[in-house]
């Protein structure tokens, strides 16, 4: 999850303005914590859920 967060601040700080800054923060964060999720809960439920 780490690396996840550093590949994110780096396209944050390459974003040509605010704007794409603010979007690019908020859309990659949401993906990261879907799959966070995701990966969570194939853990605690390995036959599926």
């Amino acid at each position: 999850m780490l690396m996840r967060l550093r590949e994110i601040v780096e396209k944050v700080a390459m974003a040509a303005n605010l704007s794409e800054a603010l979007e690019l923060l908020v859309n990659e964060t949401c993906l990261a914590m879907q799959l966070a999720v995701i990966l969570a809960l194939s853990q605690l439920m390995p036959d599926g859920f």
